[in-house]
C-alpha cells in the first residue's frame, strides 16, 4: 500500500535525531514539572525518562482497565456534563494501576484534570496560574514518582477523554475514532536552525507519534477508551462543543442521555465536531 505524501513526511521528520522538541521555558511549579517528563525533554535525559515511564506501564493489565473503567462509567448520569468523567475517570484507573492507593486516586485524578490543560506550550496563562497550584499537591500524593507517574497521568487525561468522547460521538470502536477523528493532531518539532516545525499527526493517520519518540502508553489508551464506550455505547449523544482548533481535538461539553437511544449529534455521517453546539 502506497503512504501519502503527508504520512512519508511526517514519518521521516519524526525519524530524523536532528529535529528536536521544544524544551520549556519560564518559572513556576509547572514550567518545573514540565522540564521534569520525557515529553519535552531531549537527548539522554528523554531517553532514561522515557525507559522509565515504559517500566512503569509494563505490568499494568489493559483487561483490568478495561473492565474498571467499564465498571465505574456504566452508572453515569445523564443530562449533564460528562467531560469531567471522561477526564478523571480513566485517570483514577489508570493510576491505581501504577501504585496509586485506591483512597488517592480520585484526588490524584482531579489535580491531573487541572494540570493538563497547561501541559501542551502556549496554554492560556489562566490554565498555567491553575496548574502552578495544582503541581505541589500532585507533588505531595506522588512524591519522588512525581515525574514518572505525574507525565504518564497527564499524557492520558486530555487525550483519552477526546478518543472516548469521538467513539461516543461517532458510534464506533476507539480504533476506528482514531482514523476518522484522532484528539491529538499535531506535534512539533525544532530543526537545528532553531525553526518551529508542526508535524500534522491527524493527517498522516500516526495518531501516537512514531520514529525516534512514538508514544508508550497505546495499549493503554486503547483499553481506557474501550472500557468508556463499551459502558456508554447505548447512550446517545445529545450535545457537543469543542473549543478552539489545537493540538489536541477533546470537547469542552458532552451531554449523554439517561437511557438509549439514537445520537441527535454525530455518527458516521455527521463527523465528530462537524456540528458546533450551543
Amino acid at each position: 500500500m502506497t503512504q501519502s505524501p503527508v504520512r512519508t513526511e511526517v514519518l521521516a521528520a519524526l525519524s530524523d535525531a536532528r529535529l528536536t522538541v521544544p524544551e520549556p521555558d519560564g518559572g513556576g511549579p509547572m514550567a518545573q514539572f514540565r522540564r521534569s517528563v520525557s515529553r519535552f525533554s531531549n537527548g539522554d535525559r528523554h531517553a532514561a525518562r522515557r525507559d522509565e515511564a515504559v517500566r512503569a506501564l509494563r505490568p499494568v493489565d489493559t483487561g483490568a482497565l478495561r473492565a474498571a473503567v467499564r465498571a465505574r462509567l456504566a452508572a453515569a448520569p445523564g443530562h449533564t456534563d460528562l467531560m469531567p468523567a471522561l477526564r478523571t475517570v480513566p485517570v483514577a484507573v489508570l493510576a491505581e494501576a501504577l501504585g496509586v492507593p485506591a483512597g488517592r486516586s480520585a484526588e490524584v485524578a482531579g489535580l491531573v484534570a487541572v494540570i493538563a490543560p497547561a501541559y501542551p506550550p502556549g496554554a492560556p496563562p489562566a490554565a498555567t496560574a491553575a496548574a502552578d497550584d495544582a503541581v505541589p499537591e500532585l507533588e505531595r500524593l506522588l512524591g519522588a514518582r512525581t515525574a514518572t507517574l505525574g507525565c504518564l497521568l497527564v499524557q492520558a487525561c486530555e487525550a483519552t477523554a477526546g478518543l472516548i468522547a469521538a467513539c461516543l460521538v461517532l458510534r464506533t470502536t476507539p480504533e476506528e475514532a482514531l482514523r476518522l477523528d484522532p484528539p491529538v493532531r499535531a506535534t512539533a518539532r525544532l530543526t537545528p536552525d532553531g525553526t518551529r516545525v508542526v508535524l500534522d499527526l491527524a493527517a498522516a493517520g500516526l495518531p501516537f507519534g512514531a520514529g525516534r519518540r512514538p508514544c508508550p502508553g497505546e495499549e493503554i489508551a486503547l483499553a481506557l477508551a474501550a472500557g468508556a464506550a463499551e459502558a456508554l455505547a447505548d447512550r446517545p449523544v445529545l450535545d457537543v462543543a469543542y473549543g478552539p482548533d489545537g493540538p489536541l481535538r477533546v470537547p469542552a461539553r458532552l451531554v449523554i442521555a439517561q437511557g438509549r437511544g439514537r445520537n441527535i449529534v454525530g455518527g458516521h455521517d455527521d463527523r465528530c465536531g462537524t456540528r458546533q453546539a450551543g
